[in-house]
């Protein structure tokens, strides 16, 4: 059976999804949605809590994030030298880590419009290439190679991707083909709903593949930025729906309809939608508490749903 691959005319035709199937889920995850904003509206010191200051997520997500990668094979390696090597692989994935969540952290707060010098940023090149560049920074040796500031170019080293169904985008190309993809965003999609917008940009961002190294973690960051500049929570992969992801972003480049890949991104909002639910009233109760031991001022009543 001949390998699918994605053609020139394939690669020109727009991207779509099958309202029907998501609308369920899409009214699901904007009643929740409206729920938090209620709360966090009446709670500020939550919301800076679970929301803002959240820099456990962002740790979350990194670490999930290396749980994904391979460990070298070291079998034919003698246990001494076999200690070192795990060692400084261990180190480098701290490095790594951290790099990831610093990353993670600078897009929230863009998103979130505290970052000083992208207060009330959209979208848009500069953020990206910021983020790319926390990204890489880990590796001191090949940093200057990776984290260039602008998107690759013909003058970049060609990408070889070891299994997919496409070839990048080419170096002379690439600006041209983010420009499009910024348009797209900023105008024809604009009025789409956030997870639709935000996954359509994803996946042509890996398609295009403008970074030396970790497109896709830059185009989930990209999708983060667009789920809370909307007021939906940031969501991160695990290593179980992680092979699940790479394959729908496959198939939404060939088939052009990213249903399947909105409807497993939406499930994730969901639940950490819920999460944070279950959060704040487990907040509620543990306030409630800490007032009634330090005998304060008699507490209003409150109903069991968290939101007035």
């Amino acid at each position: 059976m001949a390998k699918l691959w994605l053609t020139e005319q394939l690669d020109r035709q727009p991207f779509s999804y099958q309202q029907d199937k998501v609308q369920s889920i899409f009214s699901t995850i904007d009643k929740d949605k409206a729920k938090l904003q209620s709360y966090w509206a009446s709670h500020p010191d939550a919301y800076q809590s679970m929301v803002v200051h959240n820099d456990r997520r962002h740790l979350q997500c990194a670490l999930s994030f290396l749980a994904l990668e391979d460990r070298t094979t070291m079998d034919m390696i003698p246990t001494a030298q076999k200690n070192e090597i795990d060692k400084l692989i261990e180190e480098e994935k701290i490095k790594k880590a951290r790099a990831y969540q610093e990353a993670c952290e600078y897009v929230h707060r863009c998103a979130l419009g505290i970052e000083k010098d992208m207060k009330n940023c959209g979208l848009e090149a500069n953020l990206l290439i910021k983020a790319h560049s926390i990204l890489c920074s880990y590796d001191a040796e090949n940093y200057r190679s990776k984290a260039r500031p602008r998107f690759r170019n013909a003058d970049d080293g060609l990408i070889i991707i070891g299994r997919g169904t496409f070839n990048p985008v080419d170096g002379d190309l690439v600006d041209l083909r983010m420009e499009r993809l910024f348009s797209l965003y900023n105008i024809e999609w604009y009025h789409e709903p956030a997870l639709i917008k935000g996954v359509k940009f994803l996946v042509e961002y890996i398609r295009i593949q403008p970074h030396l190294d970790g497109n896709k973690r830059v185009a989930l960051m990209a999708l983060n930025f667009v789920l809370e500049k909307e007021g939906y929570p940031s969501i991160y992969l695990d290593g179980s729906q992680y092979e699940e992801f790479v394959q729908l972003v496959d198939q939404c480049l060939l088939s052009r309809d990213i249903t399947p890949l909105v409807l497993m991104l939406a499930s994730i909002v969901e639940r950490v939608q819920q999460s944070l639910q279950s959060k704040i009233i487990l907040y509620r109760t543990t306030r409630k508490i800490e007032r009634l031991e330090h005998y304060e001022e008699p507490i209003e009543q409150e109903s069991d749903d968290f939101v007035y």
